[in-house]
């Protein structure tokens, strides 16, 4: 009891055509100007699938900063 739990979605299919064929510094990019939930159904995909650490990093740097303009 007390003990939260969030829940992630596995994103199961690519985020895009094409996304797993697509370099990890080029996605990085693209995360910093998608929208937050962009961001994180690609963060949930690498995370599930991939593991590259470049792409997780941005996205969640995005969300981090999407949440901090909603405070």
């Amino acid at each position: 009891m007390g003990t939260e739990e969030r829940t992630v979605a596995v994103t199961t299919t690519c985020p895009w055509i094409g996304y797993d064929d697509q370099e990890a510094a080029t996605i990085a990019r693209f995360v910093a100007k998608s929208s937050p939930s962009q961001a994180q159904e690609v963060a949930d995909y690498e995370r599930a699938h991939l593991g590259r650490e470049v792409v997780i990093a941005a996205a969640e740097r995005r969300t981090a900063k999407w949440d901090a303009c909603q405070h």
